[in-house]
């Protein structure tokens, strides 16, 4: 009797341990994604602010591009300083040392991957050929600014999009949540988008050799427009829109 009831309990504690190995790394994961994935939640919200901070500095220094990317590193600063050791080596609150250190040490690209940009912004428009003319464009010119057809009329805004390449840093999560959004590890047949592909090609290239290396980065993009407040110079504004993403209508 005493023997039974001692196997019996010896199944028991194994039949719980392996039910333990096979649930506890899901729910390891599920805790590490929900932490991960709130995380990239806060960098679409502050990608999104920080459009409104490219544009709004766009808007009040000539469509000048070098204002408006530093004007976009600053808004991601917090999240920049995250993944890397270099910035977070100057401390937890020194913000003009980590500006700094993104903006001429590490040149705007990311500390662990310094192929990548970690802030791309791109003037979406108006357009060089839409603002014929001067190299200066007085935006207030009723003639520019006012013109009868209605969708004419929002040339004088200035368009930006700014493109953050997020770095993932919970461990576990990010690596599974990387490859789920690249679908590298299935077929090209069974990924979604145009052609059967959503991501692939020398563009996405850096990603991929970003995340052999160890660096999950995933691209979060955002869009502005605000009517310019300065005049803008023709060199700054782009002779196309096809750097950016999402469109706009004029």
């Amino acid at each position: 009797m005493r023997c039974r009831s001692s196997s019996q309990s010896r199944r028991e504690s194994g039949q719980v341990a392996v039910e333990s190995a096979i649930v506890l790394p899901m729910f390891v994961f599920l805790i590490l994604g929900i932490l991960q994935l709130g995380l990239m939640h806060q960098a679409r919200l502050m990608t999104k602010y920080a459009a409104y901070r490219a544009a709004r500095a766009g808007s009040l220094n000539n469509a000048d591009r070098s204002k408006m990317k530093d004007a976009a590193i600053a808004a991601l600063l917090p999240l920049l300083a995250r993944g890397d050791a270099v910035t977070k080596s100057a401390g937890a609150t020194d913000f003009a040392i980590k500006y700094q250190i993104h903006r001429t040490a590490l040149q705007g690209k990311l500390a662990d991957f310094p192929m990548m940009d970690n802030v791309v912004v791109n003037t979406c428009g108006p357009l060089q050929k839409q603002l014929a003319g001067k190299a200066e464009i007085d935006f207030d010119d009723p003639a520019v600014a006012f013109p009868q057809e209605w969708a004419k009329s929002r040339i004088t805004q200035l368009k930006v999009q700014v493109l953050f390449n997020y770095q993932l840093i919970i461990p576990f999560a990010n690596a599974t949540i990387y490859a789920i959004y690249t679908n590298l590890a299935t077929s090209p047949l069974l990924h979604l988008g145009k052609d059967g592909k959503d991501f692939g090609g020398p563009k996405h290239l850096p990603y991929v050799l970003a995340g052999q290396a160890g660096t999950y980065v995933i691209p979060i993009r955002a869009s502005y427009a605000m009517r310019m407040q300065s005049n803008p110079y023709k060199d700054q504004l782009p002779t196309s829109s096809s750097a950016c993403k999402f469109s706009f209508r004029y």
